[in-house]
């Protein structure tokens, strides 16, 4: 990485952004090795988006080895920071048993923190939670409620399910 020297005085957002890049490839060949070094560095300033994608990268296995710890390490850092998508990660983990032992609970705990800062995908979640009866006991009211403020802010998903519901 010698030839990006440059980015040592970047903001973190600056980081966020040049990854991004690397990792999809815009403007630039694509790199996902490139894209988790910036992620780092930018995660490493304290950048809570910096510190979620640097989780997502290590989640997912794209450009680094996979290691849920880790992931879950930095998605708790972005989460400290009211990080929404850090939030609702942590749920989907504890909902899946990725790297954590499945818990319906503590992933209710995650989507709720994330749905209440107005998260369209933490706000599907805890719809997902009610309407399924996973963790909490099952209110198809309660799941439309979710839902219906997901489908506001844009997640067509809900959307779909609420017509489903009604149905």
């Amino acid at each position: 990485m010698n030839q990006y020297k440059h980015d040592v005085n970047m903001t973190g957002e600056g980081l966020n952004y040049l990854g991004y890049m690397y990792q999809k490839g815009y403007g630039v060949s694509s790199d996902e090795e490139i894209a988790v070094i910036l992620y780092k560095k930018s995660a490493e300033k304290g950048n809570a988006r910096g510190q979620c994608f640097l989780g997502d990268m290590y989640r997912s296995g794209f450009g680094i080895n996979q290691n849920y710890k880790d992931a879950l390490y930095w998605y708790r850092k972005a989460a400290e920071q009211g990080n929404s998508d850090a939030q609702t990660s942590i749920g989907s983990m504890y909902l899946s048993g990725n790297g954590v032992e499945k818990n319906f609970k503590e992933a209710i705990i995650w989507f709720r923190k994330s749905a209440e800062l107005g998260d369209a995908n933490g706000q599907f979640y805890m719809g997902h939670m009610y309407h399924y009866g996973f963790g909490i006991n099952q209110n198809f009211k309660e799941a439309i409620f979710w839902y219906q403020k997901s489908c506001n802010n844009g997640n067509i998903f809900a959307c779909s399910t609420i017509k489903e519901i009604r149905n």
